[in-house]
C-alpha cells in the first residue's frame, strides 16, 4: 500500500567527450565505410582547403581538427536524438500512467476528474421528472416525456432519444448512492407494477361496514432494454412472477408473495386498538430474470420471519386495523438484489448466492472499495473486544474475516489503497489490510465516525469530539492536518450558522483533494450548501462554491454532476 508520490523534475545533462585524431579515424572507417580518401571524393565539403597542386587535391585522410569537429557535431546530434528518444518514452509511459490513473479514479465510488480550481458549468439539461438519473458508458440517461434521452458525458450533445412506455423507470446505482463508477453495459426500464397500499394491505381485525375493492385492473408491465447505441428492445414482462424492477447485469428482479393470507383478527392492545402480534404473513418468492429474454437466471423463496423487514399496522377507522404484511419492494444496492418487506429482508448477488445473515433480522450489507462485501448487524453490539458487529467477505459471500469494532467504509477514493480497512476501536482509529492484519493503531484520532476520503495516502476521518476533520496517513496511522467543520464556512463569505447545524452530506475526491459538501443550517427557512475542496496534503481550502440546499452532487464514471431538484430540475456538468 505504498503512497503515490509525485514525479520530480528531470534534468538531463550532455557530455562530449574529446576524442584523438586516430580513435576519430578509425571511428569514421568503420562506420561511414570505405578508405578516407573515397569519402573525400565523395564528399568534398569533408576535406580541408583547395590544394594548390596543380595536379588537383592531395591524396589521403582530411585535416584532424575537421574530422573532429565533424564527429563532435555528430555526437552532438546523437545526443540529442538520445535525449529525444528518451523523453518521448517517458511521456509516453507518462501519458499511459496517466491514463491508467485516470480510468481507475473514475471506476472509484467518488471519484471525480481534476478540479483545481472551483469548477464552472460544462453543460446544463433538463433533468428527469421522475425517478433518478442512469448512465451508460460514456453517457447520462434522462427520462422526460415517456422518452430516454442520452448525453454525452463530457459535452451535453443529445447523442439517440428513444420513446419509453408510460411509467418506465430506469435503474442504476444512482438511484441509491448518487455515484455510477462502472456503469452496465446495457440500461433497463421497467414501468411500474408495484401495487398500491391499498392492494398490498392485510386485515388484522373485524370490519364492520363494506369492504374496500383492491383489485382495479392495471395494465401488463413492460421492461424496455436500452443498448449505448439507443437500440431499444421492449416486451411484456409475465405478471405471474410479481412486481419488477431494474437488477444488475441486464436483469430484472421480480417480488410475488405466495401461500395463504392470515386469518383475522389478531390480538390487539385494548387501549391503542394496534396489534400485540404482528407474527403471521406469506413467504416471498424472489426471481432475476433476464431483461432481454426472460429466461430466469435464479429463483429463490423466503419465508416469513416475525421481526424481519418492516410490518407497519395503520388503522383507517377507529374499529378496524390493517397492515402491510403483503408490501415489498426489490432493488439493486451495491451491486446486489435488495429484497425487503413485512417478514422478508435478503440481498443476494447477481450469481444468486445469499450475502445476508438469515439469522440477524437486522443486518445490512454494503461494498468495500476493494469488492469485498461487508455485512453489518445493526441490532447486534459488539463484544468487550469489538468483534461480533461484522463480517468481510469475499465477492462471492464466503467469509473472510470479522473486523473488531465498527468498520469506517469510505465515501469515496481516488482507487489506491484498496486494500485498506478502518475500524474504530473504544476511542482509537485502527487500519488492517485486506486479510485483516493490523497494520498501525492511533489515538491522535478521538472517537472516529466517519471516513470521507481516501486518496494519495491520506484518509480524511470526521472526528466526533469536536467535530473536526482529519488528514491521516494511510501508511503511518500520523494526523497530518486537522480543521474544524465549523471554519469551512465561518469564513466571512459564508453563512452564520448555530453550532450543531452543520452537515457534511456527501464526498467526493480528485485524487489531490478531498470535495466536501457542507450544508448549513441558518434557520428553519434559510440554509444552504457549501462545496469546499481540501487539498489532501495540509487541509488547506483550495477553492468552495455555494447552492442552494436543494441542490445535490454525484459523481459518474468521473465527471461531476450538479442536480437541481424542485418543479423544474435540472442536471449540469461542472469541470
Amino acid at each position: 500500500m505504498s503512497r503515490r508520490r509525485r514525479p520530480d523534475p528531470v534534468t538531463i545533462a550532455f557530455t562530449l567527450d574529446e576524442a584523438t585524431p586516430a580513435d576519430d579515424a578509425r571511428h569514421d572507417d568503420a562506420a561511414e565505410g570505405g578508405t578516407p580518401d573515397a569519402r573525400a571524393d565523395a564528399d568534398p565539403a569533408s576535406t580541408g582547403p583547395a590544394s594548390t597542386d596543380p595536379a588537383g587535391p592531395a591524396a589521403g585522410p582530411a585535416p584532424a581538427a575537421a574530422r573532429t569537429a565533424r564527429r563532435r557535431r555528430r555526437a552532438a546530434v546523437g545526443a540529442v536524438l538520445a535525449a529525444v528518444l528518451t523523453l518521448g518514452g517517458m511521456a509516453a509511459v507518462d501519458a499511459a500512467s496517466s491514463r491508467s490513473s485516470t480510468e481507475t479514479q473514475r471506476r472509484s465510488t467518488g471519484g471525480v476528474d481534476a478540479l483545481a480550481s472551483a469548477p464552472v458549468e460544462v453543460w446544463s439539461a433538463p433533468g428527469p421528472q421522475a425517478g433518478a438519473l442512469a448512465t451508460l458508458p460514456g453517457l447520462l440517461v434522462v427520462v422526460r416525456d415517456d422518452e430516454a434521452v442520452a448525453h454525452d458525458l463530457d459535452t451535453g450533445t443529445v447523442r439517440w432519444a428513444v420513446p419509453l412506455p408510460p411509467t418506465s423507470r430506469c435503474g442504476g446505482e444512482l438511484e441509491l448512492a448518487l455515484t455510477a463508477p462502472v456503469p452496465d453495459e446495457t440500461l433497463v426500464c421497467v414501468t411500474d407494477d408495484v401495487p398500491s397500499p391499498l392492494a398490498s394491505r392485510t386485515l388484522l381485525t373485524t370490519t364492520p361496514g363494506e369492504a374496500v375493492d383492491t383489485t382495479a385492473a392495471s395494465p401488463a408491465p413492460q421492461v424496455t432494454v436500452l443498448d449505448a447505441d439507443g437500440t431499444a428492445t421492449t416486451r411484456t414482462l409475465d405478471a405471474a412472477r410479481g412486481w419488477s424492477a431494474p437488477g444488475p447485469d441486464g436483469t430484472v428482479a421480480r417480488f410475488r408473495r405466495v401461500g395463504g393470507t392470515p386469518a383475522a383478527p389478531v390480538p390487539t392492545d385494548p387501549t391503542t386498538g394496534q396489534p400485540t402480534d404482528v407474527s403471521a404473513g406469506r413467504a416471498v418468492v424472489v426471481t432475476l430474470e433476464d431483461a432481454r429474454t426472460g429466461t430466469v437466471r435464479w429463483e429463490h423463496e423466503l419465508p416469513f420471519v416475525a421481526g424481519e423487514g418492516d410490518c407497519r399496522p395503520y388503522s383507517p377507522t377507529e374499529d378496524t386495523t390493517y397492515a402491510d404484511l403483503d408490501s415489498g419492494t426489490v432493488s439493486r444496492s451495491a451491486g446486489l438484489v435488495a429484497v425487503r418487506g413485512c417478514g422478508v429482508d435478503a440481498r443476494f448477488t447477481p450469481e444468486g448466492t445469499r450475502v445476508d445473515d438469515p439469522e440477524a433480522p437486522a443486518d445490512a450489507v454494503g461494498r468495500l472499495p476493494d469488492d469485498a462485501l461487508l455485512r453489518v448487524d445493526a441490532r447486534e453490539s459488539a463484544g468487550a473486544d469489538g468483534t461480533g458487529a461484522a463480517a468481510v467477505l469475499e465477492p462471492d459471500g464466503a467469509l473472510r474475516w470479522e473486523p473488531p469494532g465498527e468498520v469506517l467504509v469510505p465515501i469515496a477514493t481516488d482507487g489506491t489503497a484498496r486494500d485498506l480497512v478502518l475500524t474504530r476501536q473504544v476511542t482509537d482509529l485502527v487500519a488492517h489490510d485486506a486479510a485483516g492484519r493490523t497494520r498501525w493503531e492511533t489515538g491522535e484520532v478521538n472517537s472516529p465516525e466517519i471516513a470521507y476520503v481516501v486518496a494519495d495516502g491520506v484518509a480524511v476521518v470526521l472526528q466526533g469530539m469536536g467535530s473536526v476533520l482529519v488528514g491521516v496517513d494511510v501508511e503511518t496511522g500520523r494526523t497530518l492536518w486537522t480543521r474544524a467543520i465549523d471554519e469551512l464556512v465561518d469564513d466571512g463569505a459564508g453563512p452564520t450558522v448555530a453550532p450543531g447545524m452543520l452537515h457534511v452530506g456527501q464526498a467526493f475526491t480528485d485524487g489531490a483533494r478531498a470535495l466536501l459538501a457542507v450544508s448549513a443550517w441558518e434557520d428553519d427557512e434559510h440554509s444552504t450548501t457549501r462545496l469546499v475542496a481540501l487539498d489532501l496534503r495540509d487541509g488547506a481550502v483550495a477553492w468552495s462554491t455555494d447552492t442552494a440546499t436543494s441542490t445535490r452532487y454525484a459523481a459518474v464514471q468521473g465527471r461531476l454532476l450538479q442536480l437541481r431538484l424542485g418543479d423544474d430540475p435540472t442536471v449540469t456538468r461542472l469541470g
